[in-house]
C-alpha cells in the first residue's frame, strides 16, 4: 500500500515538473520572439533614418548585426515553442504567447518578460531539484531491502563463493561488504556478462566491479534483481563524482 502511494505521489510531482517545464519554455519562446520583433524594428528604423552619421560599410555591418541577433532569437523562440509542445503546451497556447511577444514594444515590457522568463526556469529547476531528490531517496528505500543479500560472487581468483552482499557509502568512499570483508569499490565496468557455472546449465548476469580487492563479480540469476543493483551502483558512483567535483 505505501509502494502504490508513493508511486502517486511521485506521478503528482512529475505533472507538476511537467508543467513548469511548459511555462518556462512558453516564457522564454515569448521573450525570444519579443527580442527579435525589437531588433526587426530597430534596424527598420536605423535604415530609414536619413540623418545617420554612419559610413556606407559602417551602415552595412550595423545591418548584419541586427540581422544576426534576429535570427539567433527567432531560432531561440522556435526551439523553445518545440520545447513547450513536448512538454503539453497547446497549439493555441504557443500561439498566443509568439503574438504576445510579437506586440511587444517598449524597454519596459521587455524587462518584463525577461524577469517572468527568470522566475519560471528557476521555478522549473527546483521543480527538478525536487523531482530528483525524491527519486533518489525511493531509490535509496528501495535498496535499503536489498542489504545483506546472499549472492554468488566471483573472486579475482576466479573462484566462486556464496557471500552476504551489501553496497553503502561512507565518507565518500563505496564500500562492498562482503561478508566480514570490505573492499572499496572504484569502478563499475560497462556491460552484462552471461555465463553459467561449470556444473549448472543456468545462465547468471554478472556486475563487474573494479575494488580494492581486485576485480569482483556479483552473480544473478534474475534480471530484475541484476538491473536494480546495477542502477543502484551506477548511482552511487556517479553521485561520488558529483560531489568531488565540487
Amino acid at each position: 500500500m505505501d509502494r502504490i502511494r508513493r508511486g502517486c505521489g511521485r506521478k503528482r510531482e512529475d505533472i507538476r515538473l511537467q508543467t513548469a517545464q511548459m511555462h518556462a519554455a512558453l516564457s522564454v519562446a515569448r521573450l525570444a520572439t519579443a527580442v527579435a520583433r525589437m531588433v526587426s524594428n530597430c534596424q527598420s528604423e536605423s535604415t530609414n533614418a536619413n540623418n545617420t552619421i554612419m559610413t556606407g560599410i559602417g551602415k552595412d555591418e550595423h545591418r548584419k548585426m541586427h540581422a544576426a541577433i534576429a535570427s539567433a532569437a527567432a531560432l531561440v523562440a522556435a526551439s523553445c515553442s518545440e520545447a513547450a509542445k513536448l512538454t503539453g503546451a497547446s497549439r493555441e497556447q504557443i500561439s498566443t504567447v509568439i503574438h504576445m511577444g510579437m506586440e511587444t514594444r517598449s524597454l519596459g515590457d521587455l524587462l518584463m518578460l525577461t524577469t517572468s522568463a527568470a522566475t519560471c526556469l528557476k521555478g522549473a529547476n527546483a521543480f527538478k531539484m525536487r523531482n530528483r531528490a525524491i527519486s533518489n531517496y525511493a531509490f535509496e528505500d528501495l535498496m535499503s531491502n536489498q542489504k545483506d543479500v546472499r549472492l554468488p560472487i566471483r573472486t579475482p581468483d576466479g573462484k566462486i563463493h556464496i557471500r552476504m552482499v551489501s553496497v553503502h557509502c561512507k565518507h565518500d568512499k563505496i564500500i562492498l561488504n562482503l561478508g566480514k570483508e570490505h573492499n572499496i569499490i572504484f569502478d563499475e565496468h560497462g556491460g552484462a556478462t552471461d555465463f553459467s557455472y561449470p556444473t549448472d546449465e543456468h545462465s547468471y548476469h554478472a556486475i563487474n566491479l573494479a575494488t580494492s580487492g581486485g576485480n569482483i563479480q556479483l552473480l544473478f540469476e534474475e534480471h530484475e534483481q541484476y538491473s536494480t543493483w546495477k542502477s543502484f551502483i551506477r548511482y552511487l558512483i556517479i553521485n561520488k563524482i558529483s560531489r568531488l567535483s565540487y
